[in-house]
This record gives C-alpha cells, sequence and structure tokens, in this order.
C-alpha cells in the first residue's frame, strides 16, 4: 500500500511539471517559403535610402546625380522594376 502512495504523490508531482512543458513546444509553426530574390524583391516597394558614385562614395539624395534613382522602387518578378516618388522615373530591365 505504501508503495501506490509513493506512485501517487510521484504522479500528483511530476504529472503537471510533464504538462507544462508541453506547453513550451509552439503549437504553430509558420513555415516560411524559400523564396528567390526576385520574388523576395518583388514582395514589397523599396524606398531609396542612400545612394553613392561610381567610386561608392555618398551622394546627397537630393543631388541631381542620384535624383532619378530615388524614390520607391517596384520589382516585378521577372527582374525589371521602376522607381518612382510621385512620377515614374526610371525604368530598367535586370537581366540575370
Amino acid at each position: 500500500m505504501k508503495f501506490f502512495k509513493s506512485i501517487a504523490m510521484v504522479s500528483i508531482l511530476v504529472l503537471p511539471l510533464l504538462n507544462a512543458c508541453t506547453y513550451l513546444k509552439p503549437n504553430n509553426v509558420v513555415e516560411v517559403p524559400n523564396l528567390t530574390p526576385k520574388v523576395l524583391l518583388a514582395a514589397t516597394p523599396w524606398l531609396t535610402t542612400e545612394a553613392k558614385d561610381q567610386n561608392a562614395q555618398a551622394v546627397a539624395l537630393d543631388d541631381a546625380r542620384a535624383k532619378n534613382y530615388v524614390g520607391y522602387a517596384y520589382f516585378k518578378k521577372d527582374g525589371s522594376f521602376k522607381i518612382a516618388d510621385s512620377n515614374p522615373k526610371c525604368n530598367t530591365l535586370v537581366v540575370s
């Protein structure tokens, strides 16, 4: 009888701990799809945050040399893109 009481006590103490451990596992695991770079770029508009010249020197975004490349870039899955603020500025086809 003492043996059964010991098992009952251990069960009362251990089972809640085991049950609590199951809550530590994520129930809703979201699989992130393996996206290609072109699909990832096409998923959202991108805003120009900095510009550099051919010598990798910083150029102000309002500088005439950078103005055609400043704004929101909208990429397509085929690699083409356009850059626009309120008017389209630059349309380019990227060949890869």
